[in-house]
C-alpha cells in the first residue's frame, strides 16, 4: 500500500509487519544511524523495549501478509550438492538484490577519433590505436522486494544491537556486520557470548547451523576513522584545531569590473600565504567560489601547473570541458580507491593505483571538500602534509549536502569545520551573490540566508 501521513499525536500500537518512517532523537552506529529513516516494524517493538526515543512521521501497511517458512527454503539450498561456498552465495545475492533500488547497465562503443568518441559520451578515454567511450543507463526497480530485503537487514541490526549491549564496555569500533575489541578483551568477550549464547562451539555444527552465529574474523590492524563516542570522534582534530580562522579581507566589488589588475589583491593573499591553506566559503549561494580560483589560476598564468581535485568523475569532467582547467577525483590524485576489499581487517593494502605525479604543480585546489567522507578527508590531510611545497585552497559548504554513505555520531557541520580549519587555516568569506544584479534583490537573498543560519 502507499505511505500515509500521521499526526503528531500518534501512539496507534506498532505493526511489525508494516513499515515506518521515523524521525530519531539520538542516533548510534547500529539501529538507527539516519535522522531519517524507513524502518520494519519489528525494529520498532525493539527500539520500544530498548526506551530508544523515536517520532513516527509516515507508516505503510501491507495490505496482504502471507506466512513464509523461509529456514525451510535457506535449508533446502544447503542441503543441496552446491559448494559451500555457493551456497552462502545464492543467499547473500538474492538479499542484495532485494535491495536494490536501481539497476546500471553499461554500453561501450569504439571510436577512430576522440572528437567522435567524444560527441557519443563524455566518458572516454585512448584504447590501443583506438578511442573507447561508455554510455551509463540507470533504471529505477519496482520495490516489490525491498520490504523482504528490509525486514532482513533490520533483524540484523537488532541481533548485532543485542550483542553489543552485552559486549559494549570492551567494543572499540562497529561495522556493517562486525564489533571490534582489543586483542586483550578477546577472552572476556568470548565468555560473555559463550555464557549468553550468541557463541557457539562450531566443532559439531553443520553449515547450515552456523548461520547466524558469531565467528572470529582476522586480527585488524586498521585505523578507525569511525570511532562510537562522540566525544572520541569530535576529538579528532582537537590537537591541532585552530579555534578561528584568519580571516583575509578582499574588496569583492573589484573582482566583478573589467579591471587589468582586479584579481592582483587575491593572488597578494596567496602569494603570502603559500605555506598555508586558503578556504574560500561564502555567506550566499551563487558567490562564485569556485570562479574565483579558476579566474585567479587564468590570470596568474597557472591554468597548466594547477589541479581542481573534485569528489566524482562527472564534476571533473564538467570543469576540464568548462574551464579547460586540468580536473580530477581525489582517488587519482592519492592513487586510492574505494573497495570492500579496503575494507577487509586482513587488508591493509590501500593504494590500488599509481598516485598522480604532481611534479612542476604549483597549486591544488580542493572543490567541494565536504562532499568527500571522512576517510577521504584523512587522505586529504596526509596529501597536504606530504606535499608542503605545493599551495593548496578548498571551497565547500558543510551546510548542504552530506558525504554520500557517511553518518555521523557528532554535529557533522562542526565536524567538518574543525576538519577544515585544520588544513585551511586562512578564510576569505564572499558576501556578493554574483548572480543577482538588483542590489535590492541582493540584500533580501542575504537577510534571508542570514535568517536561515540564526539558530534562534
Amino acid at each position: 500500500e502507499e505511505m500515509y501521513e500521521v499526526g503528531k499525536d500518534f501512539n496507534d500500537a506498532i505493526n511489525p509487519n508494516a513499515f515506518y518512517y521515523v524521525k530519531i532523537d539520538e542516533l548510534d552506529l547500529i539501529l538507527f544511524n539516519k535522522k531519517y529513516d524507513m524502518v520494519a516494524g519489528i525494529t520498532l517493538e525493539y527500539a520500544t523495549e530498548k526506551n530508544i526515543k523515536f517520532t513516527v512521521l509516515a507508516v505503510c501497511e501491507p495490505y496482504k501478509v502471507v506466512e513464509v517458512d523461509i529456514k525451510k527454503e535457506v535449508k533446502k539450498v544447503y542441503d543441496s550438492n552446491m559448494l559451500d561456498a555457493n551456497k552462502k552465495n545464492v543467499v547473500n545475492i538474492v538479499y542484495g538484490q532485494a535491495n536494490k533500488k536501481y539497476n546500471k547497465q553499461l554500453k561501450g562503443e569504439l571510436f577512430k577519433t576522440k572528437e567522435e568518441a567524444g560527441s557519443y559520451s563524455f566518458r572516454n578515454r585512448e584504447f590501443d590505436d583506438a578511442f573507447i567511450s561508455v554510455k551509463v543507463g540507470k533504471a529505477n526497480l519496482k520495490s516489490g522486494y525491498l520490504a523482504m530485503g528490509r525486514i532482513i537487514l533490520d533483524k540484523a541490526r537488532i541481533h548485532l544491537h543485542k550483542i553489543y549491549n552485552d559486549i559494549a564496555p570492551y567494543v572499540q569500533a562497529i561495522r556493517t556486520d562486525a564489533l571490534f575489541v582489543k586483542p586483550e578483551d578477546k577472552d572476556k568477550c568470548t565468555a560473555i557470548l559463550m555464557r549468553t549464547g550468541w557463541l557457539k562451539s562450531q566443532k559439531d555444527c553443520s553449515t547450515f547451523e552456523k548461520i547466524g552465529s558469531l565467528k572470529f574474523g582476522m586480527k585488524c590492524n586498521k585505523t578507525f576513522t569511525q570511532p562510537l563516542k562522540m566525544d572520541i570522534y569530535a576529538d579528532q582534530f582537537k590537537a591541532i584545531k585552530r579555534p578561528v580562522q584568519k580571516v583575509l579581507k578582499i574588496d569583492e566589488g573589484k573582482t566583478m569590473t573589467d579591471e587589468v589588475d582586479k584579481w592582483s589583491e587575491v593572488h597578494g593573499l596567496f602569494e603570502k600565504h603559500r605555506k598555508q591553506g586558503i578556504n574560500i566559503n561564502a555567506l550566499v549561494p551563487g558567490a562564485g567560489k569556485t570562479y574565483l580560483i579558476q579566474e585567479w589560476l587564468r590570470a596568474t598564468g597557472q591554468s597548466k601547473t594547477s589541479l581542481m581535485v573534485v569528489p566524482w568523475n562527472t564534476l571533473a569532467s564538467d570543469i576540464r570541458r568548462g574551464s579547460k582547467l586540468n580536473a580530477m577525483t581525489l582517488h587519482n590524485l592519492c592513487g586510492k580507491v574505494s573497495t570492500q576489499a579496503e575494507d577487509d581487517c586482513d587488508s591493509n593494502q590501500e593504494t590500488k593505483k599509481k598516485a598522480y605525479d604532481t611534479n612542476g604543480i604549483t597549486h591544488v585546489h580542493f572543490d567541494e571538500i565536504c562532499l568527500h567522507d571522512v576517510r577521504a578527508i584523512e587522505w586529504i590531510i596526509e596529501w597536504c602534509k606530504a606535499n608542503p611545497k605545493i599551495s593548496i585552497s578548498c571551497t565547500g559548504d558543510p551546510h548542504q549536502l552530506k558525504a554520500i554513505g557517511q553518518d555521523f555520531d557528532c554535529d557533522r557541520v562542526k565536524w567538518y569545520e574543525n576538519a577544515i580549519n585544520t588544513m585551511f587555516p586562512n578564510v576569505i568569506t564572499l558576501e556578493i551573490p554574483k548572480r543577482i544584479t538588483c542590489p535590492l534583490q541582493r540584500q533580501a537573498m542575504r537577510d534571508m540566508c542570514d535568517a536561515l543560519m540564526d539558530e534562534k
